[in-house]
């Protein structure tokens, strides 16, 4: 079991607790949908949101959520957008690769890795 914000998960399902416990730490006010989520769980995230998800990388901006798909097409892995420019979405992400956080750079139009952008309104 690895401890994250204080919530006991199971190894290696940890970045979504990484991200609601940034946006709590940081005080934002979590949307209604967002506040019943499962912290651990990228899937349910993504389907709460609704109208919120886009597949738009050019209406994507600083702090926008970003779900990256498993090998099986699966929402899997769930991060915050730092920057776009160039093609390129800078993000940071909490339980990627070997690293706790990092900093990662993917291609946009890498719609096999890039589930979808989530906004953070209702």
């Amino acid at each position: 079991m690895e401890k994250v914000f204080g919530e006991d998960l199971p190894d290696g399902l940890w970045c979504a607790a990484f991200v609601r416990g940034i946006l709590n730490k940081a005080g934002v006010k979590l949307p209604s949908w967002y506040k019943n989520c499962n912290s651990n769980s990228c899937s349910e995230v993504k389907a709460a949101a609704g109208s919120n998800a886009f597949t738009d990388y050019t209406k994507a901006r600083p702090g926008d959520l970003i779900i990256f798909n498993s090998s099986r097409g699966e929402a899997r892995h769930i991060g915050f957008v730092e920057s776009i420019k160039d093609g390129v979405v800078t993000t940071i992400e909490g339980n990627s690769t070997d690293a706790r956080v990092c900093r990662r750079q993917y291609d946009v139009n890498n719609i096999s890795r890039i589930n979808c952008y989530i906004r953070l309104t209702e």
